[in-house]
């Protein structure tokens, strides 16, 4: 295991600190998902607008046709909201780059897209403005 403190507990590599960046997959998601989320919406909307003013015909054609609507609907939504995550994540870590949080509100902040009890916390509030 690598050991980074000597005996005194000072860093054996001062003045070295952690490279920032934004890896290729994170802008490759967001762009991804959103043109995705996009294509499927337009997609949900062609076929609506292809299925208006015919006849449903048999309830089994009409419950395929209900059922491939809503899942379209639930894939653009998923790809909006991924969109939406990474988003959120990518400006969190900008903030905590910048600010200095507690432990407490850097959990949170991290919880804010999963607990609506993370927006009760006023330090993330006060300090990451964005996020909430």
């Amino acid at each position: 295991m690598l050991n980074m403190f000597n005996e005194s507990g000072k860093s054996s590599t001062p003045g070295r600190t952690a490279a920032w960046g934004v890896h290729w997959l994170s802008p490759f998601t967001l762009i991804g998902s959103t043109v995705t989320g996009i294509l499927l919406a337009g997609s949900h909307y062609a076929y609506y607008s292809f299925l208006n003013n015919q006849l449903a015909g048999s309830e089994m054609r009409q419950q395929w046709s209900l059922g491939i609507g809503t899942g379209i609907s639930v894939l653009a939504k998923a790809s909006f909201c991924t969109a939406l995550v990474v988003a959120m994540t990518q400006r969190l870590w900008t903030v905590l780059r910048k600010r200095s949080l507690s432990l407490k509100a850097v959990d949170n902040a991290f919880a804010l897209n999963t607990s609506i009890l993370a927006f009760l916390d006023l330090e993330v509030l006060a300090r990451a403005k964005l996020l909430s």
